[in-house]
């Protein structure tokens, strides 16, 4: 049976197929940069000269995630009564949620701690703590909104939004801008915004609804030329004239005969094989990565984010993009009783998932030179904002200010928790920066700080953010 769903769910989009104007648009987003000449827009600091370029993932929870089930739970024989400030209702859930149950049975304070780790785990994150050596929780960062678009585009940007309207440049995009732009869609987005506010057109993201959208970025769409026609034009393309010449003062012409390469393959075909997932079952490659997400055996509703998580693998393992962003969990913005059926799965699925990325990051076997892509990646989960931590009248729970965030791999201590949110009313705590430690008299952890701590790890500037005055949190870094 979850043979044929695991078909349905990621067939080949023949019979969906895009209008050409929208599949050009989408395109056209990170394809201009191929015609642009990088050296005329601004540029800030690369990470250290002659190392890869580092790798990115922005793994989004959409409509603001219970971060009593995940990143910052309690003790349910302690907060698991009715009525009181906190309430985390494990039990309540689980009548309905049989692995919550399971974990339950097992450990009824509903916490996950692996033997070694610092970290405590909500009952959703049992496989994704396996990790903990490599994870970095961020507890007690204060959202400073309720409103799903600005919480979104805050930790988007790092930057407050103006009214509703995104303010500054997306994260993945000012990475993929200081990258060395070797990439076919370095800034590859799936199901979210993005933004580029005077960067580099190379940098901007690239849209996509589902893996299904790249069959048409990553094909032709018309019928071929015969071989003489085709290549008669790629030598006429090829050629620089005299007018190339007069009109390439600042290598603008330049830029764009050297990025044809890249452009043609984009479109070749070539690079879809590695996203083809209706040839499970016949492609090797293809059945080898699904079966390494558990997509075989995977109930139907975790298909979304195994898709979402095993795109960000190929697209990473091949050199296609620098920077992904995915969405591991769609509308959990549960304010009535479907938080009590839907939630939990869904915050498991994608943390499931992610746990799956790491694994298939870490194998030397998927990077290159014997070196695993995990090195010089750098992952974040995040979502808008939290829920509360009392049910409402409707058995779900409300938005929330206080809200966590996971960040991983390059240059970020493993194994570490920063910040905290209080016992009393789950509300952000002050930091000491050095430490990590809750300080009556240090500093509450905003979005614009976790940005400017990722970009330090990866040996990046934040001076686009310089006007949020962003604090490095220095207990998150490596060196």
């Amino acid at each position: 049976m979850y043979h044929n769903t695991l078909q349905s769910h990621l067939r080949q989009p023949h019979q969906q197929r895009l209008r050409r104007r929208q599949m050009l648009a989408a395109l056209g987003i990170g394809s201009a940069g191929f015609f642009l000449d990088q050296a005329l827009l601004p540029t800030a600091a690369n990470a250290q000269e002659g190392q890869p370029d580092p790798l990115f993932v922005f793994g989004y929870f959409a409509g603001g995630w219970d971060t009593l089930l995940g990143l910052d739970p309690r003790n349910e024989q302690i907060f698991g009564t009715a009525g009181k400030a906190i309430h985390t209702a494990y039990a309540q859930l689980a009548q309905q949620d049989a692995d919550l149950a399971a974990i339950l049975a097992q450990n009824p304070t509903g916490l996950i701690q692996p033997a070694g780790s610092n970290i405590v785990f909500g009952p959703t994150m049992s496989n994704l703590a396996a990790h903990y050596e490599d994870l970095c929780v961020v507890r007690g960062m204060s959202m400073g909104t309720l409103t799903h678009e600005v919480g979104r585009r805050y930790f988007l940007t790092g930057k407050f939004p103006r009214g509703l309207a995104a303010n500054g440049s997306a994260l993945p995009t000012w990475i993929a801008h200081n990258g060395a732009l070797d990439t076919q869609l370095p800034n590859l987005v799936f199901g979210n915004e993005t933004y580029n506010e005077g960067l580099a057109p190379t940098a901007s993201g690239v849209v996509v609804r589902s893996s299904k959208d790249l069959f048409y970025l990553m094909n032709r769409l018309e019928t071929p030329l015969d071989t003489a026609t085709d290549a008669a034009i790629a030598n006429y393309l090829a050629a620089a004239g005299c007018s190339d010449t007069k009109l390439d003062g600042t290598g603008l012409v330049s830029s764009y005969h050297a990025s044809r390469p890249a452009a043609e393959l984009l479109a070749s075909g070539e690079l879809w094989k590695h996203f083809a997932y209706n040839e499970y079952g016949k492609d090797p490659e293809i059945t080898a990565l699904l079966d390494h997400f558990g997509a075989s055996s995977a109930p139907p509703a975790a298909l979304f984010a195994i898709e979402q998580a095993a795109t960000a693998a190929q697209a990473l393992k091949y050199g296609i993009s620098q920077t992904v962003s995915i969405s591991l969990a769609q509308g959990i913005d549960h304010h009535n009783d479907t938080f009590q059926t839907d939630h939990a799965p869904a915050l498991r699925h994608g943390f499931d998932a992610i746990a799956q990325l790491i694994s298939f990051l870490k194998d030397p076997a998927n990077g290159s030179g014997g070196k695993p892509l995990w090195d010089r990646t750098v992952l974040v989960l995040w979502s808008e904002f939290a829920r509360t931590p009392k049910l409402n009248a409707r058995d779900g729970r409300d938005h929330h200010l206080t809200s966590a965030c996971l960040v991983a791999g390059k240059g970020v201590v493993g194994n570490r928790v920063i910040g905290a949110s209080s016992d009393d009313n789950y509300q952000a705590q002050p930091i000491d920066l050095s430490s990590g430690e809750v300080d009556s008299g240090g500093h509450v952890v905003v979005p614009a700080d976790v940005h400017a701590t990722i970009l330090s790890a990866m040996g990046l500037s934040y001076d686009h953010i310089s006007n949020q005055s962003p604090k490095v949190i220095d207990a998150m870094l490596t060196g």
